[in-house]
């Protein structure tokens, strides 16, 4: 794996222990249910999209690398 996309990986593995996190807390703080719920629901989605893009840019990776010419 190339380092970008080892950065990609990592950019979605930190979203999704985020989103852990913030369930985590969600259970600590019942009195400002709504408030973490919002949270809850934009890390999740953040989460998401993260990995939409991690994928998608793994796949432009690959394809940009087999447009060059190879190195032997």
């Amino acid at each position: 794996m190339s380092s970008l996309e080892n950065s990609v990986y990592d950019l979605a593995k930190a979203l999704e222990d985020l989103e852990l996190r913030i369930d985590e807390r969600l259970e600590d703080e019942t009195n400002n249910h709504e408030h973490f719920e919002t949270i809850r629901r934009q890390a999740h989605a953040a989460s998401t999209h993260a990995r939409r893009a991690s994928t998608n840019l793994a796949s432009l990776i690959t394809d940009m690398k087999a447009l060059l010419p190879q190195n032997k």
